[in-house]
C-alpha cells in the first residue's frame, strides 16, 4: 500500500532528526532496559572481538563502559581488565558484571602508565570500542599503548546516510563529544602513523568500523 508522504523540505527535515532523535532515545528508552541506552542492550559489537581472542590472551578494555562486551569475553580469555571511571557506569560494571578473570579498573585512561601496567598485568591484546574518536590526539594516545594485538571499534561516515548528510553541508557526526567519525583509509592511516600494521578491517553488523592491528617492535 502506498502512502502519501506530505511535501517538507529535506535538508531542513534532516536537521530537526539530527537535532532531537537521539536526544529522545537517550531519555526515554533507558526506562525500558534497566537503565541502560538500547544501544547496550541490542548490542552485535562482541561478535568481532570474540572471533579475534584466545584463551591465552590477557586483554584490556579502555574505557570500558557498563563492561557489557568485557562480561561477553571473558569465558573466552584468560584474564580481562576494563578501565573506567564513570561512576555510574563503573558501579553498573561491579553489579552486573562479576567474573573470576574479570576486573574493573577506576581510573581516567589518560592517567595510565601503559608500559608499568602491560609489565605488570602481561596485557597482549587492547579493545578500544567507540573511544578512539573521543581522542583528539589518536596517533599519540595508540602509541602509547603498545598493544601486540589491538581490536578497534569506530564509527563510520562510510554509509549512504552519513554522507547524504555531509552532502547538504549538515553535521554528521553521532555524538558532539566526537573529534571525528571515521573512514576505513583515515584509520589506517592514523594507525600506520602509530606504529601498527593492519592485519584487517571491514564493517560489522552495525555499520561500524572494526579492525584488528599489530604493534611492529
Amino acid at each position: 500500500m502506498y502512502i502519501k508522504v506530505p511535501m517538507f523540505p529535506l535538508k531542513k527535515y534532516l536537521r530537526l532528526y539530527e537535532k532531537y532523535h537521539q536526544g529522545i532515545i537517550s531519555k526515554h528508552a533507558p526506562k525500558y532496559f534497566d537503565g541502560l541506552h538500547p544501544k547496550n542492550h541490542f548490542h552485535y559489537r562482541s561478535e568481532f572481538f570474540i572471533e579475534n581472542l584466545n584463551s591465552e590472551d590477557v586483554v584490556v578494555d579502555i574505557a570500558c563502559g557498563t563492561g557489557l562486551i568485557l562480561s561477553n569475553i571473558a569465558p573466552h580469555v584468560k584474564k580481562a581488565f576494563g578501565i573506567e571511571n564513570h561512576p555510574e557506569n563503573l558501579k553498573h560494571c561491579l553489579e552486573k558484571h562479576q567474573k573470576s578473570n574479570l576486573e574493573f579498573i577506576d581510573k581516567n585512561l589518560f592517567d595510565i602508565n601503559y608500559d608499568l601496567f602491560k609489565k605488570e598485568t602481561g596485557y597482549n591484546t587492547v579493545i578500544i570500542s567507540h573511544i578512539l574518536e573521543h581522542i583528539e590526539d589518536a596517533v599519540g594516545f595508540l602509541k602509547r599503548i603498545k598493544a601486540d594485538k589491538l581490536l578497534i571499534c569506530v564509527p563510520s561516515q562510510e554509509n549512504w546516510y552519513r554522507q547524504l548528510l555531509i552532502y547538504f553541508d549538515l553535521p554528521y557526526m553521532t555524538d558532539a563529544t566526537h573529534f571525528r567519525e571515521y573512514t576505513r583509509e583515515m584509520l589506517r592511516s592514523e594507525l600506520l602513523n602509530a606504529g601498527y600494521e593492519v592485519i584487517s578491517m571491514g564493517f560489522n553488523a552495525e555499520g561500524e568500523i572494526i579492525c584488528r592491528a599489530e604493534f611492529k617492535n
